[in-house]
């Protein structure tokens, strides 16, 4: 992923700060790193786009915990419907 990076104008989206900090500073003019947690800075951008495996890995994360609480407020809604049918 970095060796991809590095031969384009790309943003490069990382997990955590520290590690986009690190590759901030240490590749100064040639990337730009955002992590996950800040993605409004993806919003215009014309750049590629490359992901860090392990940033992928929590987007995957958050969307699924995030269906998990979609399904379940889904189910509570049903229960309440069937409960006032009853009545």
């Amino acid at each position: 992923m970095l060796k991809g990076a590095l031969n384009t104008d790309c943003l490069i989206l990382t997990p955590t700060l520290r590690i986009a900090e690190q590759l901030n500073k240490q590749f100064r003019n040639k990337i730009e790193a955002i992590t996950i947690h800040n993605l409004g800075k993806l919003r215009g951008q014309r750049k590629p786009l490359a992901l860090d495996n392990s940033a992928l890995y929590e987007l995957f994360l958050a969307c699924v915990s995030e269906i998990d609480s979609l399904e379940k407020e889904l189910q509570i809604e049903k229960l309440k419907s069937t409960l006032k049918k009853k009545e």
